[in-house]
């Protein structure tokens, strides 16, 4: 039964248009979305990882996919970040200004988690298929993942599927080793309404 498998919360940050969505839906069903609805409000979804050293063979990540439109960031309150393990800072390596923009969710994540357990931070660089538009260069991101502490990634939901697998794989297991006794006992989405504006739940296990 899905309930007795360790189940790490992790909350994925980012502006607008930088595709967490179509990130967590690649990450989820092995293929990159063609139509992406906007997220409003947020998006929860669930992936299964397979851990050898896990005595339940794998784990679960539950996926917070936010919006990313600035009327929201700062309407999501301190219960969507309540008990996360894991946080994926997106941007876009074409949008300088998503770049320019993850120090605000970064402080918003430490102001929000304050006085709790402190969640893993990864950074991931989007739409690498489009190299040759590229205004973030890797170099800079290196650096700023260095200087906060992340784990780094940088890849293509369209294009590297494998990749964004060897990606989640990677955290599932850095977030299993720092986290093991510390997970979440069942899924939370008693987030009010009002609190977030909607909660979509895909809770799927594949």
């Amino acid at each position: 039964m899905t309930e007795s498998i360790p189940l790490y919360k992790v909350i994925v940050l980012g502006d607008s248009g930088v595709g967490k969505t179509s990130l967590c839906h690649v990450c989820k069903f092995n293929v990159f979305p063609e139509n992406v609805e906007v997220t409003i409000g947020f998006d929860v979804w669930e992936k299964s990882v397979q851990l050898h050293d896990c005595p339940e063979g794998n784990i679960r990540l539950q996926l917070w996919d936010t919006a990313g439109q600035e009327r929201f960031r700062f309407s999501i309150t301190g219960k969507y970040y309540r008990g996360t393990h894991g946080a994926l800072f997106i941007y876009d390596i074409t949008n300088a200004d998503s770049f320019e923009s993850l120090i605000n969710w970064e402080r918003e994540l430490d102001k929000q988690t304050l006085g709790t357990v402190k969640p893993m931070k990864f950074l991931v660089g989007t739409k690498t298929d489009l190299e040759l538009q590229r205004k973030v260069p890797r170099t800079r991101a290196e650096h700023f993942a260095k200087e906060h502490s992340m784990h780094f990634f940088e890849l293509s939901a369209k294009k590297d599927v494998e990749e964004i697998d060897r990606a989640f794989a990677y955290s599932a297991q850095k977030l299993y080793n720092t986290f093991e006794h510390n997970m979440i006992e069942t899924p939370d989405y008693n987030i009010s309404v009002e609190d977030t504006g909607n909660v979509r739940k895909r809770n799927c296990i594949c």
